[in-house]
């Protein structure tokens, strides 16, 4: 959701809280059939206002205060607050296969480093 908007400043949010938002669809999102799960369970119907296979526009269009949309804090975006869902759990593992002796050749690099200890650590929510 948008950083103005009412319910930006909280930690979490429940469907049931933004059953009257519009929303705007990233039609691409793996996730979308569980999320649209989730919300049926709840008996939330959203408004589904735009519907869109770019990331980015979708976060433009949140940014710009046109709907709210369900996208993982590795797709955070300038204007776009992310409270959690509240009793949606979903996480992503990443793998990343690098042949040995590329890792060789790439130890000593800082950004190597930077990368490696990144991947190893969680530090976001999906």
């Amino acid at each position: 959701m948008a950083t103005a908007h009412p319910l930006a400043h909280r930690a979490s949010v429940t469907a049931e809280d933004i059953a009257g938002e519009t929303m705007i669809v990233r039609r691409q999102c793996e996730a979308l059939p569980l999320v649209s799960r989730f919300f049926t369970a709840r008996g939330v119907r959203p408004f589904m206002a735009a519907r869109t296979v770019s990331d980015d526009r979708a976060a433009a269009y949140v940014a710009a205060g046109l709907g709210i949309t369900v996208m993982p804090y590795s797709l955070r975006a300038p204007g776009v607050a992310m409270p959690a869902l509240a009793g949606f759990e979903l996480t992503r593992v990443v793998g990343v296969r690098v042949p040995a002796a590329a890792r060789a050749r790439l130890a000593p690099s800082g950004a190597w480093q930077a990368f490696v200890a990144g991947m190893r650590h969680d530090t976001v929510p999906a």
